[in-house]
């Protein structure tokens, strides 16, 4: 997603006394230095429905719905999405996929962290693999992330580069596995169901395939796997790819039996899907 930042203004030089130049100097060291972020604790909810994100009035939440229990600035709407297996039917489209919210207790000031999340994907249409789609986003970075605590670490390494499909779930770079980039970077993107508190910063999502007429009679797997990440910021103003901080890696697979009619009680009476925790870094998977 495009960043957007205001332009510097042009300031006059205007010359200072040294006394006065002293004096400004020691009240600026006096004030307090902005809060680096720390992570302490991470949870992925897997079921029930998300907390309530403000998004863009006209962006498209399709799977999610509208709600009325968040006050929400001007162009904007608030909105809740399902959690777990869930399967449905949007623009006139039936579709599938597993919803999950991550919740990171830190502390500090969430836009000092460096969070993130990487996802990789396979299709099975009955016993062939299907492309999986290019990767959607060039953030987070690339690079191979390193996430310390709880006594353990995981390292994975993320891919940016939009002309790529998904990596598949067995896919590795120099030993490592290897994700594409999936965003949520940035704490107060609207583009994003993203959002930070004093103490907590989250987000929710919903990795899902839609399905076209000649799928009917197919069995149809979809397996993703999200690594969700929150890096404690580190001295100065580069945000670190390794060190102390929160992280899971979860296996999601969805599976679509075979159908003869296309009715959203038909699709949700042949979707199942399960889990696999991979990796936890200070982090609990819930339920």
């Amino acid at each position: 997603m495009p960043s957007m930042y205001p332009l510097l203004s042009a300031r006059p030089v205007v010359a200072i006394p040294v006394a006065m130049l002293v004096a400004m100097l020691s009240i600026a060291g006096a004030q307090p230095a902005v809060a680096a972020c720390s992570c302490s604790a991470m949870t992925v909810k897997t079921s029930g429905t998300s907390q309530a994100y403000c998004v863009n009035a006209a962006a498209n939440f399709e799977e999610c719905t509208v709600v009325t229990t968040k006050s929400c600035p001007s162009g904007q709407k608030a909105v809740q999405c399902p959690l777990g297996p869930k399967s449905g039917e949007a623009s006139s489209q039936y579709w599938m996929g597993y919803g999950f919210e991550v919740t990171s207790t830190i502390s500090g000031t969430a836009s000092q962290c460096n969070n993130g999340q990487g996802l990789k994907r396979e299709i099975m249409s009955g016993t062939a693999t299907t492309s999986p789609g290019r990767i959607s986003y060039n953030t987070p970075a690339g690079g191979t992330y390193t996430v310390t605590g709880g006594g353990t670490s995981y390292t994975a390494a993320i891919d940016s580069d939009k002309r790529k499909n998904w990596p598949n779930i067995s896919a590795s770079s120099s030993g490592n596995p290897l994700y594409g980039a999936d965003n949520y970077s940035t704490s107060s993107s609207t583009d994003t169901t993203i959002a930070s508190t004093a103490t907590s910063l989250y987000w929710a999502d919903l990795p899902s395939i839609y399905f076209d007429s000649t799928d009917l009679g197919k069995k149809i797997t979809l397996t993703d796997q999200a690594f969700t990440f929150v890096l404690n910021s580190g001295s100065g103003s580069t945000k670190p790819t390794s060190g102390p901080g929160c992280a899971c890696a979860v296996r999601y697979t969805m599976t679509k039996a075979p159908m003869t009619a296309w009715s959203v009680a038909n699709l949700n009476a042949a979707v199942s899907g399960s889990k696999t925790n991979v990796a936890t870094v200070s982090c609990t998977v819930s339920p």
